[in-house]
C-alpha cells in the first residue's frame, strides 16, 4: 500500500476572510489489492490542531477549484472511495442507486438504511442475489460481507499519475 499526502496550500478554514489554514488531501492506494481511499485535512492557522479531517475531500477541494489535481482526486473519491467496503453485489448496488428515492422515503418513515435497502432488494428478487455466488455459497445476501468493487484501468492510471508528480 502506498500512502500519499498532497499539500493544496492555504485556505480560509476559519471563515474569517484570511487564507491562513494549511490544507491537504491524503490517499492510500494498494494496486495489488485494487483498493483506494482518500481523506482531507485542514489545520488551524498555528498548525497546532486539525479543524477539519476525514471524509471531507469535497469540502476541502472546494477551497481550491482551480487545482486540477485536487479536482481529479475529488472526482475519483466521489465514485471510488473505500471501494473495498461495498455492501452489495454489483446488481444490488445498481438497483439501490436507481431506487434511491424509495429508500429515502422508507427512511423518512423510520426505517434505517439497511432495513429499507434489504426490504426493497428482497421485494424485487435481489436479496439474496442468486447471480452472485460468494464464499462458496450459491448467492449473496446484501451486507453479509464487505465486497471490493474493481477499479477500472483508467482510474488506476489516474491514481498512479498523482503519485508520479509528487
Amino acid at each position: 500500500m502506498s500512502t500519499h499526502k498532497y499539500y493544496l496550500g492555504k485556505c480560509d478554514g476559519h471563515g474569517n476572510g484570511r487564507k491562513s489554514c494549511e490544507a491537504y488531501i491524503n490517499w492510500d492506494f494498494n494496486e495489488e489489492e485494487g483498493t483506494f481511499s482518500a481523506n482531507a485535512e485542514v489545520w488551524n492557522s498555528r498548525k497546532t490542531d486539525v479543524i477539519l479531517y476525514g471524509g471531507c475531500v469535497d469540502w476541502v477541494a472546494a477551497f481550491f477549484p482551480d487545482d486540477k489535481k485536487a479536482q481529479a482526486i475529488l472526482k475519483i473519491w466521489k465514485e471510488w472511495n473505500l471501494n473495498y467496503l461495498t455492501a452489495g453485489s454489483p446488481a444490488q448496488m445498481e438497483f439501490l442507486k436507481a431506487h434511491k428515492a424509495e429508500i429515502d422515503e422508507a427512511m423518512e418513515s423510520g426505517d434505517g438504511y439497511y432495513s429499507a435497502a434489504s426490504y426493497l432488494l428482497a421485494k424485487n428478487g435481489l436479496n439474496p442475489d442468486f447471480n452472485y455466488p460468494h464464499n462458496g455459497k450459491s448467492s449473496y445476501a446484501y451486507a453479509s460481507a464487505w465486497l471490493t468493487r474493481e477499479l477500472p484501468a483508467d482510474v488506476i492510471a489516474e491514481i498512479k499519475s498523482w503519485s508520479a508528480h509528487e
